[in-house]
Parts: C-alpha cells; sequence; structure tokens
C-alpha cells in the first residue's frame, strides 16, 4: 500500500463487500485510509478486508442491513466508539432490479428506498453529526445513471437513485457553512459480480452498450479512484455535484 493523500484518515463504506463497493475500499486504504466495510455479507466482507490487510492497509468488517434503521444506529455508534470521528462517509449500498412499474408492489417500492435512501440518510445523520460539530469532513453518494435519465424497467430503482442526486445538492448547501462537503457519483454502466451472469451473453452486452458512446464498459478502479479524489483535500472546494461517470450515457439518452 502506498500512501495517496488520505492516512490517518477513517473512512465508512457501505455495499462494500464487492463490486464498485469493494473497489472504493481498496483504493481508499491504498491512499491510507482507515477503512470501516459495511454490508450485509459478512463473509464478503471479511474477503475484502483480508485483501486490503494483505497489502499493507487497514480495514475493519461489520455486517449491517441498511434496510434497517436500529442496526444502523448501533453499528454508527459502535464505529465512532472504536475508530472515533469519522473523515470520509461512502453510501454506496444499493438494492433494485429489473420490473415494470406494473410489476412492481408496495412492498418492493419500499425496500428499494429503505436502503437506497433512506438508509443512507440515517447513516449520514448518525456520522455527519461529528463531522459538522468539529467543521469538517467528506460524505459522497452513490446515484446512478437510471437517476439521471429514464430507463424502462427501473422506475423505481431509478426514482431512488435520482432522490439520491438531489439530498446531495441539499445536504451540500446545508452543510456547506459547517466545513463538510457532499458529492456523488452517478455511475453508468459496470462489469461486476453483481451483473455479470445478465452481461455474458455477447448480444446482450452488444445490446446495452449501444446507449454508450464510449461503447465499453467502465472499470470500477477508474470510478474507486474518483471517488478518492473526492475523498481527499485535492477536492475540498468540490460540493453539490453529481458527476456522471457512465462514458456519456446520460447526455446521449
Amino acid at each position: 500500500m502506498s500512501a495517496g493523500g488520505l492516512a490517518g484518515r477513517t473512512a465508512v463504506l457501505t455495499g462494500a463487500s464487492r463490486g464498485l463497493g469493494a473497489a472504493m475500499a481498496r483504493e481508499l486504504a491504498a491512499r491510507g485510509a482507515s477503512v470501516v466495510l459495511l454490508a450485509r455479507s459478512l463473509p464478503g466482507l471479511t474477503a475484502v478486508a483480508a485483501e486490503i490487510a494483505d497489502a499493507g492497509g487497514s480495514a475493519t468488517a461489520i455486517p449491517c442491513d441498511l434496510g434497517d434503521p436500529e442496526r444502523v444506529r448501533d453499528v454508527a455508534a459502535a464505529v465512532v466508539a472504536d475508530h472515533g470521528p469519522v473523515d470520509v462517509l461512502v453510501n454506496n449500498a444499493g438494492t433494485g432490479w429489473d420490473l415494470s412499474t406494473l410489476e412492481t408492489s408496495d412492498a418492493d417500492v419500499e425496500r428499494v428506498f429503505r436502503v437506497n435512501l433512506f438508509g443512507a440518510m440515517a447513516l449520514t445523520r448518525e456520522l455527519g453529526r461529528s463531522m459538522v460539530e468539529r467543521g469538517s469532513g467528506k460524505v459522497i453518494n452513490v446515484s446512478s445513471v437510471g437517476g439521471l435519465v429514464g430507463i424502462p424497467s427501473l422506475s423505481v430503482y431509478g426514482a431512488s437513485k435520482a432522490a439520491v442526486a438531489h439530498w446531495t445538492k441539499a445536504l451540500a448547501a446545508e452543510w456547506a457553512r459547517h466545513g463538510v462537503t457532499v458529492n456523488a457519483v452517478a455511475p453508468g454502466l459496470f462489469l461486476t459480480e453483481m451483473n455479470g451472469d445478465a452481461l455474458a451473453d455477447e448480444d446482450v452486452r452488444r445490446r446495452v452498450l449501444r446507449d454508450v458512446p464510449l461503447r465499453r464498459f467502465g472499470d470500477p478502479e477508474q470510478l474507486a479512484e474518483i471517488v478518492a479524489f473526492l475523498a481527499s483535500r485535492s477536492a475540498d472546494y468540490v460540493t453539490g455535484q453529481v458527476l456522471a461517470v457512465d462514458g456519456g450515457m446520460s447526455s446521449a439518452l
């Protein structure tokens, strides 16, 4: 692990057991941050934490369902008690699936918003208090290209991610006077464990890439580098931004 501007900082990441979240965790740790990894899957978290430790970094794995408000409060209190005030919070955890509006139940809507928006808001409230009190901190939310443009069969997921994007801007304005920056990234199509099976078919890959001007999938490590930039002092004058990392998809649809 090489130093990269985040030494001495504590970063909490949700949805860190695989995919984009795991890539973000590895990058922040590589830049010197002590990372606290949250997700529902303890085995996945443990594997990522071990990988970081093997590379010389510091990582702690804590299982947490963002859809459980009581668990969120307990985990936030434990993180502060064990690690002190948090410097960086990355709200990456998300859930959603392909369903048309007519196929979507009230329970589906509630579950998606409970994790994607309400859980992120709850954790940010709990960990953000100390940021506001001491006058510094970084909150980085993960929205989606689906929250910027309309994508068929992703209406509920897209609505939740659009809410994340708007909340990012509102919270940035609210906490700016306290020295806390709040930004978001909106990923497009990235190959991860979550969508690997669906995109294994060459015809499917070719079809979905028609909407991406760069005609390729994103690299999780490159998205992680952008998150690391937003977490660094280099981004101290950047707040309230929702950065689309989507190969031009949101500009073309």
